[in-house]
């Protein structure tokens, strides 16, 4: 689909940490164009349920837009029902137990994350 995944499975960082190990890898936390798709690739991968992850968006504070990392909305259909909760939960991770809706969680929390690296032409 134009580019990489990288799921780290190995250590748990908070999401600028994470961020900082994706850009080691000359990507980013994945911020997909089309989450179904992601959705459905991600499935395929058979994640443990137990975990969450890391991706690209987030809020700067509790009144501004959730935007992915290059700058886009994110849409109201990633998120569970009781997503999103405002003031500290800022960082947007993946929750396999869930379905695979995403939820806002506390960056400095620690979870396992998911890098992209688009494909370069």
């Amino acid at each position: 689909g134009g580019g990489c995944y990288h799921v780290s499975r190995e250590e748990r960082l908070t999401w600028q940490d994470a961020r900082a190990h994706c850009h080691s890898l000359q990507g980013d936390l994945a911020a997909p164009l089309h989450y179904s798709q992601f959705k459905h690739f991600i499935l395929k991968l058979r994640l443990s349920r137990t975990y969450t992850y890391w991706i690209g968006a987030s809020t700067a504070g509790k009144d501004e837009e959730w935007k992915w990392l290059d700058g886009r909305p994110v849409r109201w259909e990633v998120w569970g029902s009781s997503q999103p909760q405002p003031l500290y939960s800022q960082c947007l991770a993946l929750k396999p137990a869930y379905k695979f809706v995403v939820s806002a969680e506390g960056c400095g929390e620690s979870r396992f994350y998911i890098c992209q690296q688009e494909r370069l032409l």
